[in-house]
């Protein structure tokens, strides 16, 4: 079976090769939130407790993180598997291979093009942001002690507000004059993953639930999660040269007076 990443990745590419007239640039990352630091899993020293800083040209963003050019789907594989083989990961109860931390890769993606209104070269970037979050752990269930008991807590307290602040931007989608504060702040998943859960963005959540009677609570617990988290409302926008665009609506205006005019 294919997974979501390679067709993504497969997607991508084939569009880019379908747009010869757009120059495109796509960069890899791939980091571990691990007992509440960032690790960078593409790093070949270092890497280990990065910070998450922010400002009004990239926004949200690591300091200092990894990232490799890609420019088919195979070179995304690539860096999937070497950054995956530097995740955290340890035995438990019911899974010889349990992840230890939550998961973000992403595809930075720039292109350069001409306006066919304006004539102006346009510049865009986006990202995709694919998160893979760890579940949710019962010490007494899985029988964790030590450090695999501290790791679960972490796991448990990023996803505790995860729940909290998918219920605030709920609650501030659906009264817009009462003020809600979001606790973003509260976790480095949360803040991290901020413009995906409320900003600038077009965000879908895959839940993974179970069959089996012995995982009810959990599947409860993460169905009522998805179900939150389908209220909230976000808005993409196109990240773009202020000025350019600005231009080229102009532009447009005054092709649409020109029509008028001829007509």
């Amino acid at each position: 079976l294919v997974g979501l990443i390679p067709r993504i990745s497969n997607l991508l590419f084939y569009c880019i090769k379908g747009t010869p007239e757009h120059e495109f640039f796509v960069e890899g990352s791939y980091l571990e939130i691990y007992n509440e630091k960032l690790r960078d899993l593409l790093a070949s020293q270092g890497g280990d407790d990065l910070k998450v800083r922010e400002n009004p040209q990239l926004g949200v963003h690591v300091a200092g993180l990894t990232k490799h050019h890609v420019d088919t789907a195979d070179n995304v594989e690539k860096i999937i598997e070497d950054g995956t083989g530097h995740r955290t990961v340890a035995a438990t109860k019911y899974n010889s291979e349990s992840s230890r931390s939550h998961a973000v890769f992403e595809l930075h993606i720039q292109q350069k093009y001409k306006d066919d209104i304006s004539g102006e070269e346009m510049q865009s970037k986006t990202k995709i942001a694919l998160i893979d979050l760890a579940g949710s752990e019962r010490s007494d269930k899985l029988g964790s002690v030590g450090k695999a008991l501290q790791e679960g807590n972490n796991i448990n307290k990023s996803l505790t507000v995860l729940g909290r602040c998918i219920k605030a931007l709920v609650e501030k989608a659906n009264s817009k004059k009462k003020k809600v504060q979001v606790p973003f702040r509260e976790s480095v998943l949360t803040y991290y993953l901020r413009e995906s859960l409320a900003g600038n963005a077009r965000t879908t959540m895959l839940a993974c639930v179970s069959p089996a009677g012995s995982n009810e609570e959990e599947t409860l617990s993460t169905l009522r999660y998805a179900a939150s988290a389908k209220q909230i409302k976000t808005s993409a926008k196109k990240s773009e040269d202020p000025l350019k665009a600005k231009v080229r609506e102009l532009a447009m205006e005054v092709e649409n007076l020109k029509r008028q005019l001829a007509e």
